[in-house]
């Protein structure tokens, strides 16, 4: 099997994962917050998910809100990331695909780890060349490094200036 498409069985697993919690929590079985072991601290739990507020593509103030209901699969990268995350995010769109109808509680989001390059103009560019499906959200530096925080997600550069998101492997529940 290709590199990518293990990818993207990865990434349909993880979808049909969420899309499971998220029916569970509906009918009551399980509670509004998903417990994770946090990777960094290696005891302990993370509760993923929080409020944020970003920028969209077409100027729109976006909030956790606006994903009530949804499965948020949320991918931290940049437009100026030569290979990793245009081929992340084409998988992640790929998955959405074979997922079909029941991807219909899924929201394929693409917060930028570089927003003083990436605006909300920039990011929606980059998403309808990779995929239209994915929504690309921007904003002020303080306003994206909270998204990630709220979103359980440790951002922050190597020592060559590299960008690097340690935490979950999954969104947030909403």
């Amino acid at each position: 099997m290709s590199m990518r498409k293990a990818l993207a069985v990865a990434c349909v697993a993880a979808v049909v994962a969420a899309i499971a919690v998220v029916q569970l929590r509906q009918a009551g079985i399980i509670g509004s917050g998903l417990a994770l072991r946090d990777a960094d601290a290696g005891a302990g739990t993370a509760t993923v998910g929080g409020p944020f507020s970003l920028i969209d593509p077409e100027g729109r103030t976006v909030t956790d809100a606006d994903f009530r209901g949804k499965v948020m699969l949320v991918y931290f990268g940049y437009t100026h990331c030569p290979d990793v995350c245009p081929t992340d995010l084409t998988a992640m769109g790929e998955a959405v695909r074979l997922l079909g109808p029941a991807a219909g509680n899924l929201a394929p989001i693409f917060i930028t780890l570089d927003p003083q390059r990436d605006t909300p103009s920039v990011m929606g560019e980059f998403v309808q060349l990779i995929d239209p499906q994915v929504t690309g959200l921007s904003g002020p530096p303080a306003a994206t490094a909270a998204a990630a925080k709220a979103l359980g997600a440790g951002i922050d550069r190597d020592g060559e200036g590299r960008w690097r998101v340690r935490g979950v492997g999954v969104g947030g529940l909403s």
